[in-house]
């Protein structure tokens, strides 16, 4: 599957980039993280992804279950929506916290 791989690495390149476009910014002042490269019309607090982080990495929480619980909470109709947003945000947030690390590792190894 080269061809399904390379498409993925090319969305991955231009989340990255999307990242540092204007709006992309904006919303990162404001604690705030999108849900699509391209489309930014939502976003979730950064502390909402932090918090299903360390749910997702200690008990292994869905996120069908969490988006089902934050619907019900809040009263949105739309779960599937919320839930394919949410984990594009959740697992887009995931790789720009790794890729930074990769990044904060490799000059630190390079000004040693």
């Amino acid at each position: 599957m080269p061809c399904a791989n390379a498409r993925k690495k090319n969305t991955r390149e231009k989340f990255f980039v999307s990242i540092l476009l204007p709006q992309a910014v904006t919303l990162m002042r404001h604690h705030m993280f999108p849900a699509s490269p391209m489309f930014l019309q939502t976003a979730y607090r950064i502390k909402l992804l932090e918090f299903y982080k360390k749910l997702f990495m200690t008990g292994h929480l869905a996120n069908q279950a969490f988006a089902k619980a934050c619907a019900k909470l809040h009263m949105y109709e739309k779960v599937e929506r919320l839930r394919i947003t949410f984990a594009n945000a959740f697992f887009a947030y995931l790789e720009v916290l790794t890729k930074a690390e990769e990044l904060s590792i490799a000059e630190h190894q390079h000004t040693i």
